[in-house]
């Protein structure tokens, strides 16, 4: 363990970025659009996140006139904060112009310009422990002049070509269901990327440019990413009484031919004027880490690194 080090480098076509490392793993924050964590791996090592350097995943916002002409929404990639439920054009407001960044001791404070129109102000702080571990806190209030119902969403776009763990819940209620699995129009559920059984949900990459989305209740609070031989690990705190948005997720899985996401979602809520809510994450990346092929190799995983 080495101490933890902040500065400010330019990163891909991403303009200035906050760098934060502990000699062994580093990401990197855009403060020029965003927020985003467009990187997270080892140092020197692949990045473990997508970054859409060439801009490919445009949407065009035109067609509405909440938005200014011209005016689109770029994914970028990386980590980002939402909220729920998914609408148009709450969700797709453009990220394309530069932050406010307050530089801590192990970390940074990121906040883009407020959501005028919307009347909500997201904001991200990510430090980083001297062991690695990464603490992420999403913040979102209400600026408008009446309360909102939302929960705050956390998406981590991740790079093709490994494997995501989505658990499910082990809970045995007498004669009452335990598990939701949902499932977006567009996913079929015999996708082949896609193999379910009694505990996990395992999804695969491809090149399949037809999407994928599946989400649960997951009481479990934790999603696997394994790549490049190296394991990313999210937790987040679940609440068992809680209303979740799109039939009670509070994680979801989206893939298609350039990305596959970990979403985890907060409670839906009421927030009141001028009121704030918090939504923490915490990541694990775990260097030197070989694919599990069983249940039972899951399990030692889990067991190892998230219980």
């Amino acid at each position: 363990m080495s101490k933890v080090t902040v500065e400010m480098k330019d990163y891909k076509t991403f303009g200035k970025c906050v760098r934060v490392s502990n000699g062994e793993i580093e990401f990197y924050a855009t403060t020029e659009l965003g927020p985003r964590i467009i990187h997270l791996g080892k140092v020197g090592g692949e990045n473990e996140f997508y970054a859409d350097v060439n801009r490919k995943s445009v949407m065009r916002l035109n067609e509405f006139d909440y938005f200014k002409k011209d005016e689109v929404w770029m994914n970028y990639g990386g980590h980002r904060l939402w909220h729920a439920p998914e609408l148009v054009p709450r969700s797709y407001l453009p990220e394309n112009y530069p932050i406010k960044y307050e530089l801590l001791e192990n970390g940074v404070i990121l906040t883009p310009p407020e959501q005028v129109k919307l009347g909500m102000q997201n904001q991200i702080e990510i430090t980083m422990a001297e062991n690695g571990e990464i603490k992420v806190i999403h913040r979102v209030t209400n600026t408008s002049l009446w309360e909102k119902k939302f929960a705050p969403w956390a998406l981590t776009v991740l790079a093709l070509g490994g494997l995501e763990i989505l658990p499910l819940s082990q809970k045995q209620p007498r004669k009452l269901s335990n598990r939701n699995i949902i499932l977006w129009p567009y996913a079929k559920i015999n996708d082949k990327r896609v193999t379910w059984d009694d505990k996990y949900v395992r999804i695969t990459t491809s090149d399949d440019p037809n999407p994928f989305k599946v989400g649960t209740n997951n009481d479990e609070g934790y999603m696997m990413y394994f790549n490049h031989n190296n394991l990313f690990i999210k937790t987040f705190d679940f609440e068992e009484d809680a209303e979740y948005p799109d039939y009670g997720c509070n994680s979801e899985s989206y893939t298609n031919d350039d990305i596959i996401e970990c979403e985890s979602i907060g409670k839906l809520q009421t927030v009141g004027i001028g009121e704030t809510v918090e939504y923490v994450e915490n990541w694990k990346l775990i260097l030197g880490v070989d694919v599990p092929k069983t249940n039972e190799e899951i399990d030692a995983v889990v067991n190892k690194y998230v219980k």
